[in-house]
């Protein structure tokens, strides 16, 4: 249901079965505010790029001018895997800070998974399973633009929340880039309150390593179909620090730029 039209009823009965704990609400709502408060200040862009199957905006965030070095973050593609109100509005804020020749672009992809507290959309379809036929409004929106920018998009990074441990999640070229990240994330002494990558993973059976013929419609197989190179990053649901966590993550990507020219 969109922002504009909540009952109050569906978030005061938890007994309700459309119940809605209001954290949730009030994080999306907070998002938006903060996105509307650094776009004021001009440290970030905001662009509607498209809207969800309840018609929530699918804000872009751009920080830095446009050119042929961007960087794309997509966040949020299971909705139940923001765990904190902060873990949210941390994002947007650490990339308001950065300073470098970069373009960064960063996007909520699930606002209505979000609010419901659920991995799916509001239809129940897994956006992060969706990079292929692209049947939910939101992969189509991602879609759109990154077809469009692909030229200038040199890396793509797709944050999601783990419950047990962080890891790294790779395909093909996106190899060197979670090596890259993962040496940055170490060097930054971010091995707490558990080590966050022990390994660098592959999940060959989820991501069709096993048998390249088969896809499973992820964002980061959609990315490196096109040519770019992507890292899935599961980031644990107790990090500490996620502005410092998402500032060595793209410490890391920079770095694997940087030595690829």
């Amino acid at each position: 249901m969109p922002l504009a039209t909540f009952e109050m009823s569906a978030l005061e009965n938890p007994s309700d079965p459309i119940f809605i704990p209001m954290e949730r609400v009030n994080t999306l709502i907070g998002y938006y505010l903060l996105i509307k408060k650094l776009t004021i200040a001009h440290k970030l862009h905001a662009e509607e790029i498209g809207t969800s199957v309840e018609n929530n905006p699918l804000i872009l965030l751009r920080k830095g001018p446009k050119n042929n070095k961007s960087i794309f973050i997509e966040f949020g593609c299971h909705g139940n895997e923001i765990y904190r109100v902060r873990e949210l509005l941390s994002f947007p804020e650490t990339l308001s800070k950065i300073k470098d020749t970069y373009t960064y672009y960063f996007i909520l992809t699930n606002p209505d998974g979000l609010i419901l507290n659920t991995r799916e959309n509001a239809r129940g379809k897994d956006i992060n399973r969706d990079f292929i036929k692209f049947t939910t409004p939101e992969a189509r929106a991602l879609n759109k633009f990154i077809t469009a920018n692909k030229k200038n998009i040199k890396a793509t990074l797709s944050i999601h929340g783990a419950r047990l441990g962080s890891k790294l999640i790779h395909m093909g070229k996106g190899h060197k880039l979670a090596k890259s990240i993962k040496r940055a994330l170490r060097s930054a002494e971010l091995d707490y309150p558990h080590p966050y990558m022990n390994e660098i993973e592959e999940e060959p059976g989820i991501f069709g390593m096993i048998n390249p013929n088969k896809k499973f419609g992820t964002f980061s197989e959609y990315a490196e179909s096109l040519g770019i190179p992507s890292c899935a990053v599961e980031m644990h649901k107790d990090a500490i620090d996620k502005h410092l966590f998402l500032m060595e993550m793209l410490v890391g990507t920079k770095k694997y730029l940087e030595n690829k020219k």
